[in-house]
């Protein structure tokens, strides 16, 4: 747990997920920047509480997310990684427009993304 605790401390932008109403709160999204050479790229991460998941809040924060990324920080590439036996996380991502690029290995480009988030808006 160190080691996600960690990899969450290093991120570049944290969004905190809290319950509309109660202000509880039930987890975080965040974005880590990734050393690539003329590219702007984010590995995007998440943690629920165990009770909240599988009610769209994960999605909804996951968007507003990926809302920044691609748009004030201006990446050209989101990146993600799960364990493949983790299928909501998988789902999630999927749901998203990752596209799976290896083992647990997902990625989401500028474009793929403004294709995905046309059919979630308005």
């Amino acid at each position: 747990m160190k080691g996600v605790a960690a990899w969450f401390a290093g991120g570049e932008d944290f969004l905190a997920v809290c319950l509309k109403g109660t202000g509880r709160f039930v987890g975080f999204v965040c974005l880590n920047p990734e050393e690539k050479e003329g590219s702007r790229e984010y590995n995007l991460g998440y943690i629920l509480d165990s009770d909240y998941r599988g009610r769209g809040y994960g999605t909804e924060a996951c968007r507003a997310m990926l809302g920044r990324a691609f748009g004030d920080l201006q990446a050209d590439r989101v990146v993600s990684g799960t364990m493949m036996a983790n299928i909501p996380s998988v789902r999630l991502l999927q749901k998203l427009g990752f596209r799976t690029t290896g083992e647990g290995c997902f990625a989401l480009s500028r474009e793929e993304w403004e294709k995905a988030s046309k059919g979630t808006r308005g």
